[in-house]
C-alpha cells in the first residue's frame, strides 16, 4: 500500500509525504534523549534496507524523519546537550555523508515516479470516461428500446381490452336478440292457444282433441335456449406487469511512530511480521538456568534484520545485568550499543524470565516495554515461565496501552487498571522452525 494515491500532482504528493514524517516524528521529552540517538541509529538503517530494495517512498520517508529527529526537533529535548559528543557525531555524519544525500535523490525519483503515474491515471481516467461515455449511451439506447416496447405492449394491452369490450358487446346483443326472439314465440304460442280454445266450441271432441294435440306439438317442437352464463375474457399471453429493476449493490494508515511507513498487513494493528526462529526460547532458558535455580530473573535483548517488508529476529543479545526474583535490568548499554552498530542490527524488542511467576506482563515490565515499543512499533516483550512452564508474546495495546504507560509518572510496583486492557498477545509474530537464533553473551 503506497501513501497518498488519491494526489495526483507530483509535488503536491511530495509535499503530502514530507508533512506525514513530520507529524509522525513525535519526541516525548519524558524519553532519554540517548534512547532517541539510538533509536535514530537504526531509522537510518531500516531506511538503507529500502533504499537498498528500491523501496523509494518508504525510503524517502525514513530518511526524512531522520533529518526532521536529528537537525529539529531531538535539539529541544532538555537532555540533548548531555548527550555525548562521539554520538552526536557518529549522527551527524550519517546525516551529512548518507541520510541528505539519499534523500535529495530519493526525492527527485519520487517526483518523476509520480510524475509516470499521475500521467498514467490520466491515460486510465481518459478511457474510464470513453468507457463510461459508450456505457451511458448503451444505457440510453436500451432505455429508448425499453420504452418503445413498454409503448406497444401498452398498446397491444389497450386493443385487447377493447377487442374484449366489443366481444361482450356483441354477445349482449346476441342475447337480448335471443330473449325477444323467445318472447315472440311464447306470444304466438299464446295467441294459438285462444284460437283453438275459441274454434273449440264448433268442433266434437275427438276433433278438438286432434287439433290440440297438433297445436302442442307445435309447441312442444319449440325449443328455448338455455341461459347463457358469460365466460370470463381469457388473458393476454404476455404478462403486463412492469419488470422490476434490477439494481446492482455492489456498486490511512492509522499510524503514529517514526519507523512506520504508513504499511499495512494482515494482523489486528497493521505491524509488520516478526519472524522469530523456534530455538530462541531454549537456547535463553539453558542461558537463564543458573539464575534461575537462585530464583532471579534474566533478561536478554531480541535483534535482528528488516528484509521484504518484515522482521525476523537474527541474535540475542545477553548484557551484564542484575536482577531480583521479579525485577531485571540491563546495565553497560554500550556494550550492546557497540555490537548492535557492528552486526547493523535494530532492536526488535526484550526477552526476560519469571522464575517463580506465570507468564504475565508486571507494571514495571510494561513500562519497560514502552521505551522498545515508542521507538519501534512491532517490539515484542517475551517472558518465560519456567515453573509453569508459559510461554507469552506481549505488546502493549497500540490504541490505548501505549500511550496510557507512556504518561504515566509512577515508579516501582503499582497498579494499572485491568479494563481496557494495556497489553495483548502478539498477533504479528511468527515461529519458524528453519531459521537459528545467534547468542552473544555479554556477560563475561
Amino acid at each position: 500500500m503506497r501513501l497518498f494515491e488519491n494526489i495526483v500532482e507530483p509535488s503536491e504528493r511530495l509535499k503530502a509525504l514530507f508533512e506525514y514524517a513530520e507529524g509522525t516524528c513525535q519526541v516525548n521529552h519524558e524519553t532519554p534523549a540517548r534512547r532517541y540517538f539510538r533509536s535514530g541509529g537504526e531509522l537510518i538503517r531500516m531506511a538503507n534496507v529500502y533504499y537498498d530494495e528500491k523501496n523509494n517512498e518508504a525510503a524517502y520517508l525514513l530518511y526524512t524523519r531522520a533529518i526532521i529527529l536529528f537537525l529539529d526537533k531531538l535539539r529541544q529535548h532538555p537532555e540533548y546537550k548531555s548527550v555525548p559528543g562521539k554520538e552526536k557525531s557518529q549522527i551527524n555524519q550519517k546525516i551529512r555523508d548518507i541520510v541528505l544525500p539519499r534523500a535529495e535523490e530519493l526525492k527527485a525519483k519520487l517526483k518523476k515516479e509520480f510524475a509516470v503515474i499521475a500521467e498514467r491515471k490520466k491515460e486510465e481516467q481518459k478511457k474510464q470516461e470513453e468507457l463510461l461515455a459508450k456505457e451511458l449511451e448503451k444505457q440510453k439506447l436500451i432505455e429508448e428500446q425499453k420504452k418503445l416496447e413498454e409503448e406497444a405492449h401498452r398498446k397491444r394491452v389497450e386493443e385487447y381490452k377493447e377487442l374484449e369490450e366489443r366481444k361482450k358487446l356483441e354477445l349482449l346483443k346476441k342475447e337480448e336478440r335471443e330473449r325477444q326472439i323467445q318472447e315472440e314465440r311464447l306470444r304466438l304460442y299464446e295467441e294459438e292457444k285462444k284460437i283453438l280454445n275459441t274454434r273449440g266450441a264448433y268442433l266434437d271432441n275427438g276433433q278438438i282433441s286432434n287439433n290440440a294435440q297438433q297445436v302442442v306439438g307445435a309447441a312442444g317442437s319449440i325449443d328455448l335456449p338455455p341461459p347463457y352464463e358469460p365466460s370470463a375474457p381469457p388473458l393476454p399471453q404476455e404478462d403486463i406487469r412492469p419488470t422490476a429493476p434490477i439494481v446492482d449493490r455492489s456498486s490511512k494508515p492509522r499510524v503514529n511512530h517514526h519507523t512506520s511507513i504508513g504499511g499495512t498487513s494482515h494482523n489486528a494493528h497493521g505491524l509488520k511480521d516478526v519472524i522469530c526462529p523456534a530455538d530462541l526460547m531454549p537456547k535463553f532458558l539453558h542461558l537463564a538456568t543458573a539464575n534461575t535455580a537462585r530464583n532471579v530473573e534474566t533478561c536478554g535483548i531480541l535483534a535482528g534484520k528488516l528484509s521484504q517488508g518484515a522482521f525476523t529476529i537474527t541474535n540475542l543479545l545477553v548484557p551484564k545485568q542484575s536482577g531480583t526474583s521479579d525485577s531485571c535490568s540491563a546495565e553497560d548499554e554500550e556494550a550492546i550499543f557497540d555490537y548492535q552498530d557492528k552486526h547493523d542490527l535494530i532492536t526488535l524488542g526484550w526477552i526476560h524470565t519469571h522464575p517463580s511467576q506465570t507468564a504475565f506482563m508486571s507494571s514495571v515490565d510494561l513500562h519497560t516495554h514502552a521505551g522498545y515499543q515508542m521507538m519501534m512499533p512491532e517490539a515484542i516483550a517475551i517472558v518465560i515461565s519456567p515453573k509453569y512452564q508459559e510461554t507469552g508474546f506481549f505488546l502493549l495495546t497500540p490504541d490505548y496501552g501505549l500511550d496510557y504507560v507512556a504518561n504515566c509518572r509512577q515508579k516501582g510496583f503499582h497498579k494499572h487498571p485491568e479494563e481496557p486492557p494495556l497489553y495483548e498477545q502478539s498477533s504479528h509474530v511468527q515461529i519458524v522452525e528453519d531459521q537459528h537464533i545467534v547468542v552473544a553473551d555479554l556477560r563475561h
